[in-house]
């Protein structure tokens, strides 16, 4: 097989998973078209005519495919955790383990966990949120499908397991924001308002900060929202 036919297949294979993909520029990880989020599909014949016009690497829209991806970074300096050990770390704090779910070892040596957002749940990238070397792409964000190919290498399947449902735990870690001493004007416009309210997971953040000590679990569980 030619390197245009194993990406075309890869693609395909990413759209039979129910994630709408799009073309990146060959051996990148730029998006090659604009409007990628909306023009991402899963529909086997646009796809087949896309990558048998040229050789490009695969993004996946994580947002229409329902999608959390933690993207787990190298560590950049002398001393400094990466990702894996960061988010590992983090996860032990809280006294939880990862589950096993879909994993992507990136040319750099980091990894991409993909895991399943739960109905009615939208959340959005973050860089450094839950901890140093640890972003998630998710509502206008994309990653780089496995088969892709950049100068540094491949992206590579390393565990080819469904992606697990988003943990609670993690979801509650998302949705955390940090105290802030600057409070909102009062007389703010009402446009403005309702930006502030367009969040889908909003309430239910809210909630979860304001339950009482050892019910946060329960909480998470109802409406939808996983344990």
């Amino acid at each position: 097989m030619t390197n245009a036919d194993i990406l075309r297949e890869w693609a395909l294979y990413c759209a039979a998973m129910g994630w709408p993909v799009f073309p990146l520029v060959s051996a990148s990880k730029r998006p090659a078209i604009r409007g990628w989020e909306q023009r991402a599909t899963v529909d086997r014949d646009r796809i087949a005519r896309c990558w048998e016009a040229g050789t490009y690497n695969i993004g996946v829209a994580t947002g229409p495919s329902r999608l959390l991806v933690v993207d787990l970074d190298t560590a950049k300096q002398p001393g400094e955790h990466d990702g894996v050990t960061a988010l590992a770390e983090f996860a032990a704090g809280r006294g939880v383990a990862l589950p096993e779910t879909y994993t992507v070892a990136t040319p750099s040596g980091g990894r991409h966990l993909y895991f399943a957002l739960p109905d009615g749940v939208r959340l959005r990238n973050t860089a450094g949120l839950l901890a140093p070397r640890v972003d998630t792409r998710s509502g206008g964000g994309y990653v780089v499908a496995p088969g892709s190919v950049v100068a540094e290498g491949g992206y590579e399947l390393l565990d080819d397991t469904d992606p697990a449902p988003l943990p609670g735990w993690l979801l509650q870690a998302l949705c955390e924001r940090p105290p802030t001493t600057t409070a909102p004007p009062r007389d703010m416009p009402v446009r403005q308002a309702s930006a502030y309210a367009a969040s889908a997971v909003q309430g239910e953040c809210d909630e979860v900060r304001a339950a009482p000590a050892g019910r946060h679990n329960e909480v998470l569980s109802r409406d939808g929202l996983p344990a």
